[in-house]
């Protein structure tokens, strides 16, 4: 059902302003996903991952940890051996981060997860300042 080529998947309660055109439509070789990840907002200071050598790494405290920004490319076999259905995708990234397997960059330009709705009432009024 997902084909063989590497897809890209974005939240749908996300809001960005930069250009995604550039981004890799290839994964590199034994990796399973990319993930894109933005400084850490005000709801999630502590982060949810860091970066190592462009590769997504369990966060230390040693290491700046940034947030997932919901924007990731991945190769089908990254979902292979489950279902169709709901399934939280977190505990299926830690596995592939602990095989290192997860390659990841810092999105750059305006991010927002507007998940709630005061955070997307905050974004309407942005925007209509702008």
């Amino acid at each position: 059902m997902l084909g063989t080529a590497p897809f890209w998947v974005i939240n749908g309660d996300i809001f960005i302003s930069s250009d995604l055109t550039d981004l890799p439509t290839q994964l590199e070789t034994n990796d399973l996903a990319h993930l894109l990840l933005v400084d850490n907002p005000e709801h999630n200071l502590s982060g949810d991952f860091a970066l190592q050598d462009g590769r997504v790494v369990a966060q230390s405290l040693e290491q700046t940890g940034f947030t997932f920004a919901g924007i990731g490319l991945y190769d089908p076999a990254f979902f292979a051996g489950y279902g169709d259905g709901y399934r939280p995708l977190k505990p299926l990234l830690l596995d592939a981060i602990n095989q290192r397997k997860v390659a990841g960059s810092l999105l750059k330009g305006a991010w927002t997860d507007v998940g709630t709705p005061t955070r997307l009432s905050q974004l309407n009024q942005e925007v209509e300042e702008t």
